[in-house]
């Protein structure tokens, strides 16, 4: 939403309005109701709504033309316009009350006869507590401008702070980013170095399906998220190029809906990790076993499992230092905050259990 439009007198066009149609109203039947014996503001609550808002007029107008011809002569000056306080315009406006209750007086003395209600030219005891009345309701309007600077100079802090928030958050989730892309191009090249020696055309091969999920990984990289189905593609990839290790002892499966894949978002490289764990703690020691990947979506929630039927979950005899679940949990954390968790757990049958679970936008909209 746009902010108000600001006017000569410094205040925006909304409290104008609130002047006008708002104060002047309320005050108009508080006067009416006490001061129905003086006849000067007493007689019509019409004649004294154009009482009070002649005045209110006048002193707008009069502290905007100040305005104005004080930002005519900075500028001559050749000085940045400066800001005034509220203070300032509060003082301004008050010397402006007494020409506005007398143009007040006026105006109500042409409008009474047209109305058919009687107004009797006010004396000098009309004047001076019209005077004393228009200060005391500037003041209350200017107590209600403060309040309002207040509320909204809080709420501006307060969105300043969110957005320092999450610039923090995006440059916790880019250094996690940056943290895996390498990790997995050297996990990768030392599969095709195990390959060199015993079976090079099978090297160069997986060296070009390791060229096309790398292609894919910097692709995205520039991105917080991606689809699941991107996310999906590079997974496959993987496998690809473990599968020249492995060879038909490396069964995969994925099980997730390619509509749902497509329309929900996740973060760059968040299950790529945890399935190549999957198969390097997993089933590396046995170098035979299956990996799934499966996603469930219920309403607005969504979970995605990875397991494997290896050795579960403590039994790999290659030392972890769990740096992948680490960062995967922590860019869940980042991402979707308390309402994310990653768990893991052995599966049924043998092998282990990887199941995240996140919310989920109504469309790929939101991100």
């Amino acid at each position: 939403m746009s902010p108000p439009t600001q006017s000569p007198s410094g205040m925006s066009s909304k409290n104008w309005l609130v002047v006008l149609f708002v104060w002047n109203p309320v005050i108009t039947i508080a006067i009416g109701v006490a001061l129905r014996g003086r006849e000067a503001f007493g007689s019509s609550l019409l004649v004294t709504l154009v009482i009070s808002t002649a005045a209110a007029l006048v002193s707008l107008v009069g502290v905007a033309l100040v305005r104005i011809a004080d930002l005519a002569w900075q500028v001559r000056q050749g000085r940045t316009p400066r800001r005034r306080t509220r203070g300032v315009t509060f003082v301004q406006a008050v010397l402006f009350m007494p020409l506005g209750m007398w143009v007040g007086f006026r105006a109500a003395m042409e409008v009474a006869p047209l109305i058919g209600s009687e107004f009797h030219a006010p004396n000098a005891a009309d004047y001076r507590f019209g005077a004393l009345l228009g200060l005391l309701i500037s003041g209350l309007f200017f107590l209600w401008l403060m309040r309002s600077d207040a509320t909204e100079a809080a709420r501006q802090s307060e969105l300043r702070l969110r957005d320092a928030e999450n610039q923090r958050l995006v440059a916790q989730l880019d250094a996690l980013t940056a943290r895996m892309n390498p990790h997995l191009l050297f996990n990768a090249l030392n599969t095709v170095a195990a390959l060199i020696h015993h079976d090079p055309d099978g090297a160069e091969r997986t060296l070009l399906r390791l060229s096309e999920l790398y292609r894919g990984v910097l692709a995205v990289s520039g991105a917080g998220t991606h689809a699941l189905a991107d996310e999906l593609r590079l997974c496959r990839a993987y496998l690809d190029v473990e599968r020249a290790r492995f060879g038909d002892r490396l069964r995969t499966r994925i099980e997730v809906d390619e509509d749902a894949a497509a329309q929900i978002l996740i973060p760059i490289l968040l299950l790529q990790p945890l399935v190549e764990n999957a198969v390097r703690h997993g089933l590396s020691s046995r170098m035979a076993g299956e990996i799934a990947i499966v996603g469930r979506r219920d309403a607005d929630r969504m979970e995605l499992v990875i397991e494997d039927d290896g050795v579960g979950p403590g039994g790999s005899a290659l030392a972890g230092s769990g740096t992948a679940v680490a960062t995967c949990r922590e860019r869940l954390r980042l991402s979707y905050g308390e309402s994310a968790a990653l768990t893991i757990e052995p599966r049924s049958g043998g092998g282990a259990r990887v199941v995240l679970r996140f919310p989920v936008p109504a469309s790929r909209g939101v991100s």
